[in-house]
């Protein structure tokens, strides 16, 4: 069951609250350790898709940027969370995927199965055993300050009990997505991604200074081509009383939820622990069946041994597909054959499928129906003669 975020009435903010925060450890102030700051939507249901896009406008290190955190749906037990994260230096930037099984029961070690990561950008994924088990996916991503990135969380059922996971990035400077990693929850075909959140956290003592983000174009879905907006959040800094520095809070006006922490100490400091409500308009939002989806080309062709191939082609620049239909009709327009192809480890390119079928001779219409990881549709035809 989602979690239940506490009600409350909604405040007008400034343009900027400056909220800031005193912290103790011992007699003196504990120093090094920025505030965490949640952003977390006030109305939300469970989903199959969750998409978001985030940027900073000042960097820090060890900072980690988490885009989606997700509790476990009703009587379920995987959760997870993913984003960005610079580690120790500039150059050691990031961007990671942890899935959960809170199951401690024995079958549960063997329930994360990794199906895919990308070796092209170095992407190392681990599975690990505590209490629950854990598949965690750390990949180099070089993002870069005022730049906006979306990240994408799909899960869907494979037909055999089971449930998969992707994770896709795109880099709206580069107009160029990436997928990172696909993780198959073995017998969970009945999950989903339950409450979903983001915050900031500073994970180190060491002072390194000020860090921000901004999230705009959150959304979410249950089923296909159906969009609900977090158009409104509680973003606010938890009660902790160890963490130290200046807190920044925005009032969304400016189309995006916006926040920064310094982990500056400083003893003169005090802090409002109150939430605060932002509101966007949705005017101001890109939802996600804006964004650019079609087949370029699609081309099959027919061999003597009745082998029948086919190759579509999606730009790079589309969003990555998901899944594709091909149907083959006769020239009375009557069915004759269709095949499922699905959950290509690709995002753009040409895709090409064998399929193994006698056709006689004659004119027949191939039809392929495809969908993107966010629920758009692209349809081509074309008329193929066989000898």
């Amino acid at each position: 069951m989602k979690n239940v975020i506490k009600r409350v009435s909604i405040t007008t903010l400034a343009a900027i609250i400056a909220v800031m925060m005193i912290g103790t450890a011992g007699n003196g102030v504990y120093a090094g350790i920025a505030n965490t700051i949640y952003v977390e939507p006030t109305s939300e249901m469970d989903s199959e898709v969750v998409t978001d896009e985030w940027s900073s406008d000042q960097m820090a290190n060890n900072t980690l940027w988490c885009l989606h955190s997700w509790h476990p749906v009703e009587n379920g037990v995987i959760s997870g969370y993913c984003g960005f994260r610079q580690s120790g230096s500039a150059s050691e930037r990031y961007c990671f995927f942890s899935i959960r099984n809170c199951d401690n029961s024995a079958s549960a070690k063997t329930s994360l199965q990794v199906l895919y990561k990308n070796k092209l950008l170095k992407a190392e994924a681990n599975t690990y055993h505590h209490h629950d088990t854990e598949v965690q996916c750390w990949t180099p991503f070089n993002f870069s300050t005022g730049n906006w990135y979306r990240m994408t969380l799909r899960c869907w059922k494979d037909g055999k009990g089971n449930l998969i996971y992707g994770q896709w990035i795109k880099d709206i400077s580069k107009d160029k997505w990436y997928l990172i990693i696909k993780v198959k929850a073995i017998g969970k075909e009945n999950e989903r991604f339950g409450y979903t959140m983001a915050y900031q956290d500073d994970n180190s003592d060491a002072t390194d200074g000020e860090r921000s983000f901004k999230l705009r174009n959150y959304y979410e879905s249950m089923a296909q081509g159906q969009w609900i907006p977090l158009d409104q959040v509680n973003i606010h800094v938890p009660k902790y009383n160890h963490l130290v520095g200046t807190v920044n809070l925005s009032d969304a006006s400016q189309g995006y939820f916006a926040g920064n922490a310094s982990d500056e100490p400083n003893e003169s400091l005090t802090y409002d622990y109150s939430d605060h409500i932002a509101k966007v308009e949705l005017n101001q939002w890109k939802a996600p069946y804006d964004e650019p989806f079609t087949i370029s080309s699609f081309k099959p062709t027919a061999t003597s041994k009745g082998k029948i191939t086919t190759a579509l082609v999606v730009p790079s620049t589309s969003t990555p597909i998901f899944s594709y239909k091909i149907k083959i009709y006769n020239s009375k327009l009557k069915l004759v054959k269709t095949y499922n192809t699905k959950y290509p480890n690709v995002t753009s390119g040409k895709l090409s499928s064998s399929l193994q079928y006698k056709l006689a001779s004659g004119t027949y219409i191939v039809n392929v129906d495809a969908i993107s990881i966010l629920g758009q549709t692209a349809s081509r035809s074309f008329k193929l003669m066989v000898d």
